[in-house]
C-alpha cells in the first residue's frame, strides 16, 4: 500500500468511522463514543491488535477476522489507520490470545507504547493525539524518505 491510502479509500474511512482528521478536529466526542463501543463489544480484551512497522504505516489487516467482524458490528470500516490508534491484542487465527506486553510492543516498532481506549486521562489523549499526528503525517506523504 505504499505510504497511505488512495482518497476514496481515505473519504470513506473518516466519513463512515468518524476516525483520523475529524477526530481531533470537530469530532472528539463522537469519535471517542464510537471507540468505547468498540472496546465495549470487545468486553475485557480492551484492545484491538495494531501490527506496525518501524514507519508505523502499516497495521493490522483489513481482512483480519476479528477486524472485519468488528466492522460488520459496527458499520463502518474499521481500517489499518483505526486498528492502529487503538491496537495491541494479540490475535492468533481469529482469536484474540492476549496482549503484548511493552517489550514486544516496541519489539514491534509500535508507535508512543498502546492507548486505553477508556482511559480518559491526558497522557492518554495525547499519546492518541501523537498517533494521530503521525498518521496525518504518512497519509498525506509529507514523511516520504
Amino acid at each position: 500500500m505504499g505510504g497511505g491510502f488512495g482518497k476514496l479509500a481515505k473519504r470513506s474511512l473518516f466519513r463512515k468511522f468518524g476516525v483520523g482528521r475529524p477526530l481531533f478536529r470537530k469530532n472528539v466526542n463522537e469519535g471517542y463514543e464510537r471507540l468505547r463501543a468498540i472496546e465495549e463489544d470487545l468486553g475485557s480484551e480492551r484492545r484491538l491488535r495494531g501490527n506496525l512497522n518501524k514507519r508505523g504505516a502499516k497495521a493490522a489487516d483489513d481482512n483480519h477476522p476479528l477486524v472485519r467482524h468488528l466492522a460488520q458490528k459496527h458499520g463502518g470500516a474499521i481500517d489499518r489507520e483505526f486498528a492502529m490508534v487503538i491496537g495491541s491484542l494479540q490475535v492468533k487465527k481469529g482469536k484474540i490470545i492476549g496482549e503484548l506486553d511493552k517489550a514486544e510492543r516496541s519489539r514491534a516498532g509500535r508507535v508512543k507504547g498502546s492507548v486505553r481506549l477508556l482511559s480518559a486521562g491526558s497522557e492518554a489523549r495525547t499519546r492518541l493525539r501523537k498517533n494521530q499526528k503521525l498518521n496525518r503525517r504518512i497519509l498525506s506523504g509529507d514523511n516520504k524518505d
